[in-house]
């Protein structure tokens, strides 16, 4: 592994209902994701959503606004010293005007009703569930952690906690 990948999901919101993609390869095969992805060299990581969006979805979102940022890191738990992936988790949220986007050959989008996202259970993405619960539908802003493990093609979230700093700097 040895590398921390930056990417940029967002959570779409459009008539009380989010974006989500069933993703058709690894990490996270056959599960419901938000949309988005790796952060190209050279791209901010609004840059980066926009693009990913319009590559998606078809989607322009106008009014993208940064929630946070999540530090995933996902061990193999029969060897948890064996880090598979470790990503640095940009997340956005914006409205969309139409419920309207285009096939995308990473995978099915659909909109769920945000009330019922959370029942999706394993067929949701780990870390995703915990994006919605903690920052869309709480509320949250700011640094998370999130630990995962994964076995027999499983990923799981063992831990997701918010980060608090105490300067003292005396700002």
């Amino acid at each position: 592994m040895g590398m921390i990948i930056p990417v940029a999901v967002a959570c779409i919101n459009c008539r009380g209902r989010i974006l989500l993609m069933c993703r058709n390869r690894e990490p996270f095969a056959c599960q419901w994701s938000l949309p988005g992805g790796k952060i190209e060299v050279g791209e901010f990581p609004g840059q980066a959503m926009s693009r990913e969006l319009r590559e998606e979805t078809g989607l322009t979102i106008s009014d993208l606004d940064c929630a946070g940022l999540v530090c995933e890191i996902i061990r193999d738990v029969k060897h948890p010293e064996n880090i598979l992936y470790h990503h640095l988790v940009y997340v956005f949220f914006g409205c969309s005007d139409t419920m309207v986007h285009q096939e995308c050959d990473e995978g099915e989008l659909k909109w769920f009703p945000l009330k019922d996202v959370l029942q999706l259970g394993q067929d949701l993405v780990a870390t995703d569930e915990q994006i919605i619960d903690k920052m869309l539908i709480q509320g949250g802003r700011g640094l998370y952690d999130s630990s995962v493990s994964y076995s027999n093609k499983m990923y799981r979230c063992t831990g997701f906690s918010r980060l608090g700093f105490h300067s003292t700097a005396g700002f």
